[in-house]
């Protein structure tokens, strides 16, 4: 975990629990703080939705028109955010230092959670940094960052989504980010915690048992990790860059790189089709960029406190 990241989580940590609320002004792209229970204007579950985020809250945009539209509260530390086949999004909520985290499911355009699972972190003080839902079969990941004893953290999958989960370990896994493709595997980055020699990324192949190292070059400092439909896509935020890989067997061949201007540490990042999602936790926005073409973003969002992940529902047709 670089500087950066270790910052981010840091404070994050100092606003856990501070529930604050953004009134339902419909001023698009911008949130003023209030306190309050969760919220959700009538006519969001008509609409594709963009979820951020946000220190102990979680902020709900109409999408791509970046309209708030609601909010979700009571958060000990919201941070993970991925999406079910269905539309539900589920939220990793980390209770630091209390060795347990929890995560949430919302149905679209909910303002009430309708299912948590937990896990404890024995031992561990676990931060929930991503997750991802397999489309192939409903299995739940959830990558849980440490600061306890071991410092390597794991990741944690929940088999259709539902009760205790499969934990993986391993010396090399210090694991971050996570993405399943379109046939069950799912891949993991990791800063390499012991060696110092940048970023790595690992596959659990579907049905089988154990990661395996794929052969990544090019990424340094470890963000998040995504599926776009064809290719993997991973995250340096020491680049402000995603670059694409292509998978032939422990091989990545590197297709193509977008750059994110203007992002200021970009944890995690979210593609959805033609465009790319990211909240900047220095310095409290969420941008959208073009994907892959990157450069200049196409829209900001302001007023966010300590944005971390993001994901998109798309509305029931």
């Amino acid at each position: 975990m670089n500087n950066r990241y270790a910052l981010a989580i840091i404070a994050a940590l100092a606003f856990a629990g501070c529930g604050s609320q953004v009134a339902p002004t419909g001023i698009t792209g911008a949130a003023s703080a209030s306190f309050g229970e969760s919220w959700m204007l009538p006519e969001a579950k008509g609409e594709d939705l963009l979820y951020i985020s946000d220190g102990s809250t979680v902020d709900v945009y109409s999408y791509p028109q970046a309209k708030l539209v609601g909010q979700l509260t009571g958060f000990y530390t919201a941070a993970a955010l991925c999406v079910d086949r269905a539309g539900n999004v589920w939220v990793g909520d980390s209770k630091i230092h209390y060795d347990s985290f929890s995560l949430i499911e919302y149905a679209h355009g909910g303002s009430k959670p309708i299912k948590t699972l937990s896990d404890s972190g024995e031992g561990e003080a676990y931060f929930v940094s991503a997750c991802s839902v397999d489309s192939t079969t409903g299995n739940l990941a959830a990558v849980n960052w440490s600061d306890g004893p071991s410092g390597q953290g794991n990741v944690a999958v929940f088999l259709n989504a539902s009760g205790s989960p499969k934990i993986y370990t391993g010396y090399y896994i210090h694991p971050f980010g996570a993405a399943y493709d379109d046939n069950g595997d799912l891949f993991v980055d990791s800063d390499q915690y012991y060696s110092g020699s940048g970023c790595a990324l690992y596959e659990l192949r579907a049905r089988k048992q154990k990661f395996k190292p794929l052969r990544l070059r090019h990424v340094y400092d470890c963000s998040g990790v995504q599926w776009d439909g064809k290719h993997i896509a991973v995250g340096d935020s020491d680049q402000d860059v995603i670059y694409k890989f292509a998978v032939h067997g422990r091989h990545l061949r590197k297709v193509a790189s977008t750059s994110l201007g203007g992002a200021d540490d970009v944890a995690q990042f979210w593609i959805q089709g033609a465009n790319v999602i990211g909240p900047n936790n220095l310095s409290a926005t969420a941008m959208i960029w073009k994907y892959p073409a990157g450069g200049d973003p196409v829209r900001t969002i302001t007023g966010l406190n300590e944005p971390w992940d993001a994901t998109v529902s798309l509305a029931s047709k």
